[in-house]
């Protein structure tokens, strides 16, 4: 079960994946999905009403795998790449994975691809969070930015639900003891700001300088914003190898980060941050 689930990682383009276990007496058919993993019971060979059939759907099925649309890959480069397509933002050519997580559960993604007009980075994520989700990513970062651009927060170029087609990305597990059901839908995240994994920081002193700034934006955001982030990782904390000055940066009163704090002779603008 694991290893069909784990199939999900390197192809974002696929909803679901396929897996069958094989023994001498018999065999089980796997699928997985942002929801859970599913499998037959053990399906004797030698009931041939059954297992002809369930074999030979399975084997159609692999051939014609359950895809969402608007992500295609690149076959022959290296490492895989693929060309997704963003309604009302552009088509990002060349995407490279990452990293994945939460195989089942949100199934995250993260894509990285250059843009070939600007050259800058783009940084694209995608999920399958439950439909009833009270926190939404997308409107959640437009509220911190909507007085301009709060430092220390990456800004999105563009959020919403992935179309397949003409109806939504999105799978479905009902519950078989009461019928009831939930649906995890597919969300695509574009971000405008790309930097280091925190992980990769090199030395004590770098470590505790970031620490210092994630303790000011989660303070400032608690306090202009009454939003506290509830899931801070590893995985959520991204460093950049050199400070940036933010176009449009809002005007936060009493927001400094430590690199500041320890230069106070040099006049940095508002914008100056990591």
């Amino acid at each position: 079960a694991a290893y069909v689930a784990h199939h999900l990682t390197a192809r974002p383009d696929y909803i679901t994946t396929l897996g069958v276990l094989v023994r001498p007496s018999s065999f089980k058919l796997f699928l997985a999905n942002p929801c859970r993993v599913y499998r037959t019971s053990a399906i004797k060979w030698g009931n041939a009403k059954v297992a002809p059939r369930l074999l030979l759907a399975w084997i159609w099925r692999i051939y014609h795998p359950e895809r969402e649309l608007s992500i295609t890959p690149n076959y022959g480069t290296s490492p895989p790449t693929f060309n997704i397509d963003i309604p009302e933002f552009k088509v990002v050519q060349s995407a490279t994975i990452l990293l994945t997580s939460d195989i089942i559960d949100h199934r995250t993604t993260i894509l990285r691809a250059v843009d070939q007009e600007s050259g800058s980075t783009i940084i694209i994520k995608e999920q399958y969070p439950v439909a009833d989700y009270p926190a939404k990513e997308g409107p959640i970062i437009k509220n911190i930015h909507s007085a301009g651009s709060s430092p220390g927060i990456v800004r999105a170029l563009a959020y919403g639900p992935v179309l397949n087609g003409d109806k939504e990305a999105a799978v479905r597990h009902v519950y078989e003891k009461d019928g009831s059901s939930y649906a995890q839908r597919k969300m695509r995240l574009v971000l405008n700001d790309s930097a280091e994994s925190y992980m990769k920081i090199k030395t004590p002193k770098e470590a505790l300088m970031v620490m210092y700034d994630l303790l000011e934006v989660t303070r400032i955001l608690y306090r202009e914003k009454n939003i506290l982030h509830r899931d801070i990782s590893s995985r959520n904390i991204l460093v950049r190898p050199e400070p940036v000055v933010l176009e449009g940066c809002a005007e936060i009163e009493g927001m400094y980060f430590l690199e500041y704090l320890l230069n106070k002779a040099q006049d940095r603008p508002t914008g100056y941050v990591r």
